[in-house]
């Protein structure tokens, strides 16, 4: 059986569920900024933002910059903006919160029970809409490889896990008639190590068939005086009877965030609505090295890294060097990648992994979310163009057709600050990248989406070229209506102008009439009382010769207009 390094074991492992949603903040009311301010306001104290990157310096710049300090803080926030790129936020859950208490649990129905906490719960949310909820468990009561591997497999099965609360309890036994040893024993396996308090903090050991709580169980076993009398302390865990609503306390963690999809999801009668049904592993682990081991280790690391259960038989090229889940960048530390999880091994003989192990760790977990949110970001941007309609002529609706331009350019912003090929100055963490984005098939969705990508880009064209034709056709059509509309209005106008002239030549031709008739009384007149002008102009035949040359005059204006005026009447009835 593998066993775990002891010497500081929670220094020496990580161990994190990753669970991945696709989730909308409503970007065209809010900024990013703006949400990330909402989930961490200070009166609910729910969610703290976190600083993820402290250990990450070997990173290239721009990939540091992706994840924000503290969106919530107007300096980091103005200082960040100020030629950043980043593009996500990690938020701690505030687990001192009294509506969100430290959570113990344990995976009963096996043949040992096992308990676990959970030691830190993140948020890391992304502003393309992708997110993961991390769970970071504490294995440091664990003593076996077994152990971890039964532990991820439960944790990651969230549909099918059976996980109770625990209770911590503490019980006294008299030494009296309990065997201690001061030295380990041959038969070492059979033994406990306890600290006895009474003998200044000195390492003894316990034969575990003497106490009847299950080693499996115990945290902590001390030699102290319990009212006067030398007795064991037991600190141990004990299981509660009661089912703990596992998906629903899931679900009630980030009840906050409006989920669109889990993208592994069935519905939950307990949550009453979709959830997810198993999650990504991350573990990394120092085990202690025995030659004799080799064939466990191999079959162990693939189920540690894809978070099987014993169960689970691999064939002998799943875990040989060859395989391309495999790297390995020391000859005593082993890196495996696959879609279901993520792990590393590594041996008590590496001194270079051994110390500060965890602080190492967690620039390959943070390598692990940034190609995570590819994979995923690439799945939801095809599982939507899957939803867009076959044909051309469904994209000219509106709606259809402002779907087609959202996709287009949510595409795009994935493209430009989302999709990394290079990550770090250090070789091998270059490496285990790019293991990551082999296994997790990202080249190829890129790929399949460029494809699609292409298709929506041509149907866009097609429907802009079609909305141009059909606006030019409606001009047309507009300008044909105007144009009859003028000629209707000009024909309108004529007709006005024609009537108005007919109305004219009656008025003149009314006081020509008038004139003639007039002229022609003033003539009658005139030649009536002719002989009169004579009698009375006798002698003064000057005055005579003047009047009849007025009138003769006259008379030939009134025929000049009256011959105007026929002309013109007839000229118009042509």
């Amino acid at each position: 059986m593998l066993r775990l390094c002891k010497d500081g074991l929670k220094g020496n492992q990580v161990n994190n569920m990753v669970i991945p949603f696709a989730y909308d903040y409503h970007r065209e009311s809010q900024s990013f900024e703006q949400f990330i301010s909402k989930l961490c306001d200070k009166e609910a104290s729910k969610w703290v933002p976190v600083n993820v990157k402290e250990s990450n310096n070997e990173l290239y710049e721009h990939i540091l910059s992706l994840t924000a300090d503290d969106l919530t803080d107007q300096t980091s926030r103005e200082r960040q903006t100020n030629g950043s790129n980043y593009i996500a936020q990690a938020l701690e859950l505030n687990t001192k919160s009294a509506s969100y208490p430290n959570f113990s649990m344990t995976c009963k129905g096996l043949s040992a029970n096992i308990s676990f906490q959970f030691d830190q719960i993140l948020l890391f949310l992304f502003d393309s809409g992708i997110g993961f909820l991390i769970l970071s468990m504490d294995y440091s009561q664990f003593t076996t490889m077994d152990q971890v591997i039964i532990a991820n497999n439960q944790v990651k099965a969230i549909k099918h896990s059976d996980l109770y609360k625990v209770e911590t309890l503490t019980d006294f036994i008299p030494i009296e008639q309990i065997e201690i040893a001061d030295v380990l024993p041959e038969e070492g396996d059979q033994f406990y190590p306890i600290i006895d308090d009474t003998d200044k903090k000195t390492t003894k050991y316990i034969r575990l068939d003497q106490i009847p709580i299950h080693k499996d169980a115990i945290i902590e076993i001390k030699i102290i005086y319990y009212k006067k009398i030398k007795s064991l302390k037991i600190k141990y865990n004990k299981i509660s009877e009661t089912l703990l609503p596992y998906k629903k306390l899931l679900s009630n963690i980030i009840s906050d965030i409006e989920i669109k999809t889990y993208f592994n999801q069935s519905y939950s009668r307990s949550v009453g609505s979709n959830f997810c049904n198993k999650a990504n592993i991350f573990s990394a682990l120092t085990i202690h090295y025995e030659q004799e081991d080799e064939k466990e280790i191999g079959q162990n690391f693939f189920r540690l890294r894809k978070g099987y259960s014993n169960s689970y038989i691999p064939d002998v090229l799943e875990y040989s060097d060859n395989n391309p889940e495999v790297f390995k960048p020391f000859h005593d530390s082993y890196w495996g990648v696959s879609r279901e999880g993520c792990a590393n091994l590594t041996y008590d003989t590496n001194d270079f992994m051994k110390f500060g192990y965890t602080h190492r760790i967690t620039t390959y977990f943070y390598l692990y979310i940034i190609a995570l949110h590819q994979y995923y970001g690439l799945l939801y941007l095809a599982k939507e163009v899957s939803y867009l309609p076959s044909t051309i002529q469904e994209c000219i609706d509106e709606k259809v057709y402002q779907k087609l331009i959202d996709i287009r350019n949510n595409c795009t912003f994935f493209y430009m600050k989302c999709i990394f090929d290079e990550v770090s100055h250090i070789t091998h963490q270059a490496h285990f990248y790019d293991r990551l984005i082999h296994i997790l098939g990202i080249k190829n969705m890129q790929r399949e989406l460029n494809f699609e990508m292409e298709r929506i880009a041509s149907i866009v064209e097609q429907v802009k070229d079609m909305e141009l034709a059909k606006e030019k056709a409606e001009k047309e059509e507009e300008e044909k209506r105007r144009e009859k509309l003028r000629q209707q209005e000009k024909e309108i106008e004529e007709k006005k102008k024609e009537e108005k002239k007919k109305f004219l030549s009656r008025i003149g031709f009314f006081f020509v009439s008038f004139s003639i008739i007039s002229l022609a009384e003033a003539t009658i007149s005139f030649w009536v009382n002719v002989s009169d002008v004579e009698k009375r102009f006798a002698g003064y035949e000057i005055i005579y010769s003047i009047l009849t040359l007025a009138f003769v005059f006259a008379l030939c204006i009134a025929l000049i207009l009256c011959y105007s005026l026929i002309k013109w009447i007839k000229k118009k009835k042509k």
